[in-house]
């Protein structure tokens, strides 16, 4: 039975059906990643960035 759920997520929200359809809770969820990647490539060696003081 465990393994019939491999690669298998649930997305779980209080937002009712009838304010959010069955596909947005997965798209907000997919948006999340792609800002966490974003952000970790922010914090990487990748982009030399620093505080600018003025």
């Amino acid at each position: 039975m465990q393994s019939a759920l491999n690669g298998i997520y649930v997305i779980r929200t209080s937002v009712s059906a009838d304010v959010m359809s069955e596909t947005e809770p997965v798209s907000a969820y997919n948006d999340l990643s792609r800002v966490e990647r974003a952000f970790r490539t922010l914090k990487s060696v990748d982009l030399a960035i620093r505080p600018v003081h003025h």
